[in-house]
């Protein structure tokens, strides 16, 4: 499935030939429609769909690989979805979604296969986020989910996400942790942010400066400064669970860039030939990277896995 900014389109996974258009995705299609997101879990077992904030699933169980109506939610209100995060573990796939028309968390259940509400605890309650953008919202430093979201006066929220283990099997998702990041380390005006998959550390770019927060800390050192005031980054990445490589999209002007550092298991910034660089490093010291381009403006950055 493929997105494009007139529709979406399934295209063939062995030659990437046209195969069918957004009418031919839906068992139930509109005439009108506007496709925002696309999502499937690890396995490509199930797909979602978010179409005008509502989302549709299609599971590969069943044939004909058609999504279906709009899920709706339990007690009947409405929805509008605006962000998503994903995550695998032992217990299955886990999704989280932002309602931001009714400010709270949704939550996707595999057994029912439905929608629902993310229930109210002591660290959350729905309604909250009204008003609230997201910086990140997908796979965290401890092998979970979790989100940072910025309220309407700058502050960023940190939400880590959890199996409610004490409520009994099959486990539900919850909001398992809330902390405020403080406001001196500028993550209220990051352009791009991504967690470490091995450590508490995340990545995160302040105009032409990358930072590595500790988040058990909520301090944060120096990770790179471009030096250049035309840097904007739009992207980052990290390879995968090895997490030996760091991808970073960004324009200069009109002209877009992909760096490439090569990170050690913490996070920590490394030269392919010496070894590590302590942090905070001396101001002679430049963590070695890889630049690729110059090419046309970069407006986003997906990173996909090579199969061996």
């Amino acid at each position: 499935l493929v997105l494009k900014s007139d529709g979406a389109e399934k295209l063939s996974p062995f030659d990437l030939t046209w195969v069918g258009d957004q009418m031919d995705l839906f068992f139930d299609p509109k005439s009108n429609m506007d496709i925002e997101f696309l999502l499937s879990d690890k396995d490509f077992k199930q797909y979602f769909i978010v179409e005008n904030g509502k989302l549709h699933f299609c599971t590969t169980r069943y044939t004909p690989y058609k999504f279906g109506v709009e899920k709706s939610l339990p007690d009947g209100s409405d929805y509008y979805i605006s962000n998503y995060g994903y995550f695998y573990n032992y217990y299955g796939s886990k999704y989280v979604f932002l309602d931001t028309k009714g400010g709270r968390f949704l939550m996707w259940e595999n057994s029912p296969m439905s929608l629902n509400i993310m229930k109210d605890n002591q660290y959350y309650t729905a309604g909250e986020l009204k008003g609230y953008t997201t910086l990140y919202m997908g796979q965290s430093c401890k092998k979970t989910l979790f989100a940072l979201m910025k309220d309407l006066s700058g502050k960023v929220h940190k939400y880590d996400f959890g199996d409610d283990i004490a409520g009994g099997y099959p486990y539900k998702y919850v909001v398992s942790g809330h902390s405020v990041i403080p406001d001196e380390v500028e993550m209220n005006i990051a352009s791009a942010v991504y967690p470490h998959p091995n450590s508490e550390n995340i990545f995160y770019a302040v105009k032409d400066k990358i930072w590595l927060l500790n988040t058990a800390t909520n301090t944060r050192i120096l990770f790179h400064d471009f030096n250049d005031p035309d840097v904007h980054v739009v992207k980052m990445h990290i390879k995968d669970s090895y997490a030996y490589m760091m991808y970073i999209a960004l324009n200069k002007g009109d002209k877009g860039y992909v760096y490439r550092f090569w990170i050690s298991s913490n996070g920590m910034p490394q030269d392919p030939a010496n070894g590590l660089f302590p942090l905070p490093k001396n101001d002679n010291m430049t963590v070695p990277y890889e630049a690729m381009g110059p090419y046309d403006e970069i407006v986003d950055m997906v990173y996909k896995s090579k199969t061996w």
